[in-house]
């Protein structure tokens, strides 16, 4: 796995959704081909690639990655986009959880735990400006959605992290007066969670997809299991159907109701696909 082409985090929700898109082939009768396309691949080679899936029912692509090949098949055959926080392939059917909800599943525990007031802190990376949108659109819902799930917002716009700011994230911290604070960042979560502990801060800590599964899953915490292994299962189902004649707006009308859930210390993660995401620590 290296850094300079997919995180850790990333590589382990891919993972997930290609054990999915298996079992979801087991289960639904569907062929698998699984292919490496290379990057600096040119036009032509696309449309070689083009010609040989013809007879296929469908492509699965994890995100933007080969966004031109992506365009080219969509006039061929169904393209199936998977969880892409940048802008959608035109014409790609787009499969993802329900984010807007997961932010109110961690709010409305926060609530349930006793707090009252939220925060949100938010690492921004100039090097990512695509990804840097989604963080500030996440932050800006998840204020939005506290009055609805029983907090109070301490302030209107997220607290901004940068890597010229990071050395002072341990003042930052000791200046939160919330009982929930919001971790807008995957990998600013473990620093985040590491400090509170340090300092004995009385907060309670949030966040999805926290970096967590690839640096230490703490058994006594709670976690976010977002359903990238059901994903995979559903795009086999509607492959299927789509293979039996269904209209592709019936068929794939189930892709859209995808839904994270809480795992709770003591659950056996061997019922469940995947353990990552969010962190709730006291």
């Amino acid at each position: 796995i290296s850094r300079e082409h997919l995180d850790l985090e990333n590589w382990g929700l891919s993972s997930e959704v290609y054990r999915g898109l298996l079992a979801g082939g087991v289960q639904y009768d569907c062929h698998l081909d699984f292919r490496h396309v290379s990057e600096e691949s040119d036009v032509a080679a696309w449309r070689n690639l083009a010609a040989e899936l013809h007879g296929y029912d469908g492509v699965v692509f994890i995100g933007r990655q080969l966004s031109g090949l992506q365009q080219l098949l969509t006039h061929c055959l169904p393209v199936f986009q998977v969880v892409s926080l940048q802008k959608k392939t035109e014409g790609a059917i787009p499969v993802d959880y329900d984010r807007e909800e997961a932010l109110r599943i961690l709010l409305r525990k926060a609530a349930a735990e006793g707090c009252r007031t939220a925060d949100c802190i938010t690492f921004l990376d100039e090097g990512f400006p695509e990804r840097n949108c989604f963080y500030r659109h996440r932050a800006e819902q998840m204020l939005q959605f506290c009055a609805e799930c029983g907090l109070r917002p301490v302030r209107r716009t997220s607290l901004i992290i940068t890597s010229e700011t990071l050395p002072k994230l341990p003042e930052i911290l000791l200046s939160v007066q919330a009982d929930f604070l919001f971790c807008n960042h995957t990998y600013l979560t473990r620093d985040v969670f590491e400090l509170c502990r340090s300092h004995q801060l009385p907060v309670l800590l949030g966040a999805i997809s926290s970096g967590f599964t690839f640096q230490g899953l703490h058994p006594g915490l709670v976690y976010m299991r977002v359903p990238m292994f059901e994903i995979g299962q559903g795009i086999a189902r509607c492959v299927r159907r789509l293979a039996n004649g269904e209209l592709k707006d019936e068929a794939c009308k189930e892709l859209q109701d995808f839904q994270a859930e809480l795992v709770f210390p003591g659950e056996s993660s061997r019922t469940l696909a995947w353990q990552t995401g969010g962190v709730f620590v006291s």
